[in-house]
């Protein structure tokens, strides 16, 4: 029989997230249930805007007019800018996820994926 799991998340960034781990046999009512909690992270608030500011920016117009043509040097294109800012958010999210108040949780996730 399958395993069913569902990870309840119940706050915001701003102010960190209570999270319950439930775990059960699908069809089954009984189930085993974790908390824990993820701390506070306005560091993720802003590498996320940032990124999505940049991502917006890459699809802006889409209709291609060619008016001028300028060249520049030295600076990052958007494409590199916004693949920086991604691996920047990455980064910030992986070490927020290895919380102390959130290893329980992590540590069974892991242990049922490698069970799989």
């Amino acid at each position: 029989m399958s395993k069913r799991v569902v990870l309840k998340l119940d706050g915001n960034l701003e102010q960190g997230f209570r999270v319950t781990l439930e775990i059960g046999e699908e069809g089954n009512v009984h189930f085993k249930e974790e908390a824990g909690h993820l701390p506070p992270s306005p560091k993720i608030i802003q590498c996320l805007d940032e990124w999505q500011k940049n991502y917006r920016q890459l699809s802006g117009n889409t209709r291609i007019t060619l008016n001028n043509i300028t060249v520049q040097t030295g600076a990052l294109s958007q494409n590199e800018t916004c693949r920086m800012l991604a691996k920047e958010l990455e980064k910030h999210l992986k070490t927020w996820l290895e919380s102390d108040l959130f290893y329980p949780i992590d540590r069974t996730l892991q242990f049922l994926a490698r069970k799989k």
